[in-house]
């Protein structure tokens, strides 16, 4: 029994301690906003981010730590992919207004891509991306041997774009075209006018997107939208539309590390330096890429990339998961944001008079250098991505009005409270010194 009195001694004493510490007043209020504002900037992050139009990303300054995690985080997608650059293997097509030829444009050749495609046929490919745009005012030489080839192949898919889904368009659709409209999906990309790409839409105008397609053909799963304006998963979970693509640094380069060219050309690498069988043995259980790498590259926070990249790791973020919520990461910001919100309204903290523009300027800065470190973390750790423009502007406005509000409040004579009475030993000896003021606890009203 006295071994256990002896171990107990402290734990009574830090009782007895924080005993006459006096309760912080509204403390109860306080957390009911901090948790209010917390949800209110995880509710508003979801919705802002399932925008068609993403204005408030901010994944442009991501560049240095895509660049950094890229040592450490290889391409691991890269041997499953086949790609063909048609940049160099053009033709001339006819552009048709109301029933007129208005002149001729280039455009890739149907006759080099339909023996790539008849090939293709005869391998086990696992499925192709045909990133070529078919469109109803253009004309060109081979188009309905093309098509043909195109409808008679499982697992294709080509790129369509919002426009050409509009009914007063200047030239009737061909029906060879026709044929194949059910193998197209969208590929429109959203972008700031900043940061250029920045997210991904798979359900674009209600239609489906080139990743949302092969989601569904090759994983048999979808994305369907809710009646409050959310979007779930096949499998029930709660996902995003609009979604960060976290980018390998490979993804903007058109040179592997060894020298070899990372997207061979149509007609001199691909056709000419390989009979039909050793392309056919090539193309086996990969997916196949096809398009113009050269010219249809879209500006992101790596830099450069090509429009049909682009499209197969939006499909790869889709097979991952990388779309559904982690709610793992929603608990800690929310936690985050909620302690954020205790320190900047708690009675504890210390605000002193100072001129309202600097006032605005430590906030802006100081909150704006707290989640650029915290959304590299998040990048590092997940490879995933969050607004941030929502919490530090919500921060800094509450950091502005805490601020004004302290140093504007009249200041009242503090009321000492009263000191314990301290134990004494029987032999007269003060056994407990009276309780002082933790250092941290700076307010008037308890510390005097």
């Amino acid at each position: 029994m006295g071994i256990n009195r002896r171990l107990l001694r402290p734990v009574a004493g830090l009782r007895r301690r924080l005993r006459h510490i006096p309760a912080m007043p509204g403390l109860r209020r306080r957390l009911a906003i901090a948790v209010g504002v917390a949800l209110l900037i995880l509710v508003a992050d979801y919705f802002a981010g399932n925008l068609s139009f993403p204005i408030f990303d901010s994944s442009a300054d991501l560049g240095l730590q895509a660049f950094i995690k890229d040592f450490y985080d290889s391409d691991s997608d890269r041997p499953e992919i086949y790609s063909v650059n048609t940049s160099h293997d053009t033709a001339l097509a006819a552009a048709i207004e109301y029933g007129d030829t208005t002149g001729y444009v280039a455009v890739s050749d149907r006759f080099r891509i339909l023996d790539f495609l008849r090939i293709a046929a005869r391998a086990d490919y696992r499925y192709i991306i045909l990133d070529i745009r078919f469109e109803d005012t253009l004309r060109a030489p081979g188009d309905s041997l093309l098509f043909a080839q195109i409808a008679s192949m499982p697992r294709i898919v080509f790129s369509r774009h919002r426009e050409e889904a509009d009914d007063d368009a200047p030239a009737p659709r061909p029906e060879c075209l026709d044929a194949i409209s059910g193998r197209g999906a969208f590929a429109d990309f959203r972008s700031t006018w900043t940061d250029g790409f920045s997210r991904y839409e798979f359900l674009q105008d209600g239609n489906e997107s080139v990743a949302l397609r092969l989601y569904s053909d090759v994983d048999g799963r979808s994305i369907s939208p809710t009646w409050w304006g959310g979007y779930v998963d096949s499998d029930g979970s709660l996902c995003r539309n609009m979604q960060f693509i976290p980018f390998p640094k490979s993804s903007s380069e058109s040179i592997g590390e060894m020298g070899e060219i990372r997207h061979r050309y149509l007609g001199h690498h691909v056709l000419g330096m390989n009979t039909p069988d050793e392309l056919r043995q090539q193309l086996d259980g990969k997916v196949i890429l096809i398009g113009n790498f050269d010219d249809d590259r879209h500006d992101t926070y790596i830099g450069d990339v090509p429009g049909t990249l682009i499209q197969y790791y939006a499909w790869k973020l889709l097979q991952r998961g990388g779309h559904k919520i982690n709610w793992w990461l929603q608990i800690f910001l929310f936690v985050f944001y909620t302690l954020s919100v205790l320190a900047i309204i708690s009675p504890c903290a210390v605000y002193r008079p100072q001129r309202l523009f600097m006032v605005i300027v430590k906030a802006l800065v100081g909150w704006s250098l707290v989640f650029f470190i915290l959304k590299s973390l998040i990048y590092w750790l997940t490879g995933q991505s969050f607004i941030t423009l929502i919490p530090a502007l919500t921060f800094t406005t509450l950091t502005i009005l805490t601020t004004i509000s302290a140093t504007r409040r009249p200041q009242s004579t503090p009321v000492p409270p009263r000191p314990p009475v301290p134990r004494r030993s029987p032999s007269g000896a003060q056994k407990h010194p009276p309780h002082k003021c933790p250092s941290f606890w700076r307010h008037p009203t308890f510390c005097k």
